[in-house]
């Protein structure tokens, strides 16, 4: 990805950023996509852990 493929992945993701975010105020935004990426954070990160010490992944729905 060159330089220009990268600025306009920015400004498109900041666009669309803009458009889900409404007319919320910036930092009500930001507070709860923080905590959305928090919580995406723990799910991942608990998942990998429960793999390691089970040495299997989370059951899904088909393996239950």
């Amino acid at each position: 990805m060159n330089e220009h493929d990268k600025t306009q992945l920015g400004k498109t993701l900041w666009a669309i950023a803009d458009h889900l975010r409404g007319s919320m105020n910036a930092d009500d935004f930001r507070d709860y996509m923080f905590s959305f990426l928090f919580l995406r954070y723990l799910s991942d990160t608990y998942e990998d852990a429960a793999q390691k010490r089970t040495g299997r992944g989370l059951a899904t729905v088909e393996q239950r």
